[in-house]
């Protein structure tokens, strides 16, 4: 049975994490966060070169897990990325 913990992260009786979910399903859960606006965020999760010199990664790469072609979300980690980036930018930092 699965109980929710807060409202940001399910744990199961035995304490293992929610299992990580698809853009697709994270998308749904959460309306707020439109699967274009989480591609957005993959996309720009490492640093590549443009023709300017580099892009700076956002850190989204620590909230996502890929397995091939498959790219899956870890909700909690998601809430926390999100929270610190958040207090990043209060302080002008990126």
């Amino acid at each position: 049975m699965i109980t929710s913990k807060d409202e940001t992260t399910q744990v199961t009786d035995e304490g293992d994490p929610a299992p990580p979910l698809t853009i697709r399903e994270f998308s749904s859960k959460y309306p707020a966060w439109s699967e274009a606006a989480i591609r957005n965020l993959i996309y720009h999760s490492r640093p590549r070169k443009v023709y300017r010199g580099r892009h700076k990664a956002n850190g989204f790469n620590e909230v996502i897990v890929r397995l091939g072609y498959r790219v899956l979300i870890n909700e909690e980690k998601f809430f926390q990325w999100l929270k610190n980036k958040q207090l990043n930018d209060v302080r002008g930092e990126l």
